[in-house]
């Protein structure tokens, strides 16, 4: 008889565990779904846009056809292919590459070929491809050679993207047209240089930044937080991760609407995806692709406050004193959500 049970009882978990098995394979073909309609809109709408002789609006359609379906590599090559047309050989270098890469681990032989063509266009382009070289360095009050002293507080950025220090000194490869170089040293307002890039241009950018002679340069210390309460910094955290929480909410909520447009979508018109719907649908259609839409905007927004939150809660704010404390409240405020962070 306990012989008998307990085989029932292993019986009883190995179908659980395949229940659950088979719940996790549905909830992920579902996903793989909803991203292959999604991707296949905006690859549509990218493909009209290029055919209108758009290929500039072209490339973010492409963008977000292979941010919702990544194994649809014709947008990634269409977005190579545009760049490539729009004289921004860098870019479309690097699609190209990433192209052979992804086709080289694809299983699919729809791309048979691919990874041949998108290196023999990456090699193409390579005499038309503009390079710059940044080199940067310190002078002092009187315009002689002072050396940079930490490399940590140096600030590179190439039309407003930043730069690792440890490039400078590198060929790199930039689209053409004018490129905007801006270096600064600690708090020190920053020095900038433009260049225009031509096709097949070999450019080098030299900066000189002033370095301070009156004294070596210490660290800045943030001030001890007011006597009997937060830091600054650890107020604007709480705040923050309070915004994180509520974007995370708010996404919830979109994919509730998401998978309810979705299905309601499915159930008025099953075959959507091969034939065409009456104009009834047109709302559900609408109300997913909003919905999707404020998806990856609050999770954006989210993870951005949420990165923000955490930084600010572990900065240097000083020996707090032992009676500071803080109070937070979320609650209905008028039409929306209340934070207060109280002390």
């Amino acid at each position: 008889m306990t012989r008998a049970k307990s085989s029932r009882r292993s019986d009883a978990r190995g179908l659980a565990a395949a229940l659950g098995a088979l719940a996790v394979a549905l909830a992920a073909e579902g996903q793989a779904l909803a991203g292959d309609a999604d991707g296949k809109t905006f690859f549509a709408e990218g493909r009209k846009l290029r055919a209108d002789g758009h290929c500039d609006e072209a490339i973010p359609r492409f963008r977000l056809a292979l941010e919702a379906w990544p194994e649809g590599l014709g947008a990634l090559r269409n977005a190579a292919e545009c760049e490539a047309e729009l004289g921004r050989y860098a870019s479309a270098r690097r699609d190209y590459w990433d192209l052979r890469r992804a086709v080289l681990k694809s299983s699919n032989p729809s791309y048979a070929g691919w990874a041949e063509q998108a290196e023999a266009a990456y090699r193409r382009l390579e005499d038309e491809v503009a390079r710059v070289t940044i080199e940067l360095a310190g002078v002092d009050e009187r315009g002689q050679p002072a050396a940079i002293p930490a490399l940590d507080r140096l600030t590179v950025t190439l039309d407003g993207q930043p730069l690792n220090p440890k490039l400078l000194g590198t060929e790199l490869e930039r689209d053409l047209g004018t490129l905007v170089v801006t270096a600064a040293y600690g708090a020190a307002t920053g020095v900038t240089r433009s260049v225009e890039l031509g096709p097949g241009a070999r450019e080098r950018v030299r900066i000189e930044l002033p370095m301070a002679t009156d004294g070596p340069t210490e660290a800045r210390h943030t001030p001890p937080p007011p006597e009997g309460g937060l830091a600054a910094t650890q107020v604007g955290g709480i705040v923050a991760l309070s915004l994180a929480g509520l974007a995370g909410g708010g996404a919830l909520g979109a994919l509730a609407v998401r998978q309810g447009a979705l299905g309601s979508l499915e159930a008025t018109c099953p075959a959507y995806r091969t034939a065409t719907c009456s104009s009834s649908v047109e709302d559900d259609v609408s109300r997913g692709r909003t919905a999707s839409t404020a998806i990856n905007a609050l999770l954006g927004v989210g993870a951005a406050a949420a990165a923000v939150g955490v930084i600010l809660l572990v900065l240097p704010t000083g020996e707090p004193e032992p009676s500071a404390s803080a109070a937070l409240t979320l609650g209905p405020g008028g039409a929306g959500v209340r934070v207060r962070v109280g002390f």
